[in-house]
């Protein structure tokens, strides 16, 4: 079995690793970019671009590896922290749907363009659409911009 103690000896030795990995990618671009300098005072051709391509690939493909290391050893720690932040976020969630509740309780959103004052045929929470504009389904295809008399205190014209 392996204890904690040598796993963070051995996350040490890895985060050693990355630096490493790091610095070795740092100095090959370095060294590319010494090379283009020489390469360019007869004149940079298309094919030295191209071998300044290929040369600056292993640097990256090492970075690139530093840092998926330096990920995968963070993830225990990010993991463990989840649970609280969760927590955090459904409460702050929580805040925000009660704030949204209280900020529409007065609001009538109807299908209409709003009532003045709710009737009862409006429906029973602030977000549900306007029943009185039509029994038949689909009505709002034929009359979209039709204000309905019976939900609002102003009369269409």
């Amino acid at each position: 079995m392996v204890s904690t103690d040598q796993l963070a000896a051995l996350g040490g030795l890895i985060r050693g690793f990355v630096r490493f990995v790091r610095r070795l990618a740092l100095v090959a671009v370095g060294a590319v970019v010494l090379l283009v300098v020489v390469l360019q005072r007869n004149g940079f051709t298309a094919a030295e671009a191209v071998l300044t391509d290929l040369f600056l690939a292993p640097p990256a493909v090492l970075l690139f590896f530093a840092q998926g290391v330096q990920e995968l050893l963070s993830l225990p720690d990010r993991l463990s922290r989840l649970p609280g932040e969760g927590a955090e976020r459904l409460a702050e969630l929580s805040r925000l749907a009660g704030q949204a509740r209280t900020t529409r309780a007065g609001a009538c959103r109807c299908s209409c363009g709003g009532c003045a004052a709710p009737s009862a045929r409006c429906g029973t929470s602030p977000a549900s659409p306007c029943r009185s504009v039509s029994s038949r389904p689909h009505s709002w295809v034929w009359r979209p911009f039709r204000r309905s008399s019976a939900c609002c205190s102003r009369r269409s014209s």
